[in-house]
């Protein structure tokens, strides 16, 4: 499990010293830059270089918790003070499992 609760502070100050708008283009540049790492291991195989692949993750899970703090949207759910994205990576988590055990994505369907 990633944990950049470490560094919340930091990133805080990271968004405070370069603003919203800037970053959010950031986070858009660092998911590209992971989708051009993707795309040549698709092509290439997996002998891509595994510490490219390591940074660009890195980066994109960094702007990810940057865009949580400039979208941070708290709600109350049972008495407690729930993170909404938290909340919707549950769901889909638990929608997955659910369509996996159904069949969902079983071959046999995409006929």
């Amino acid at each position: 499990m990633i944990n950049l609760g470490q560094h919340t502070e930091a990133l805080k100050d990271i968004i405070d010293h370069f603003g919203n708008k800037p970053q959010i283009l950031k986070s858009s540049e660092e998911c590209h830059e992971l989708i051009a790492v993707l795309d040549s291991m698709s092509s290439m195989g997996h002998d891509m270089k595994t510490e490219r692949l390591i940074d660009e993750i890195s980066d994109v899970l960094i702007m990810a918790e940057q865009l949580k703090m400039i979208c941070e949207d708290l709600i109350v759910r049972n008495g407690l003070v729930v993170d909404r994205v938290q909340l919707r990576i549950d769901e889909k988590v638990q929608r997955t499992l659910e369509r996996m055990e159904s069949g969902y994505y079983d071959t046999a369907n995409d006929q």
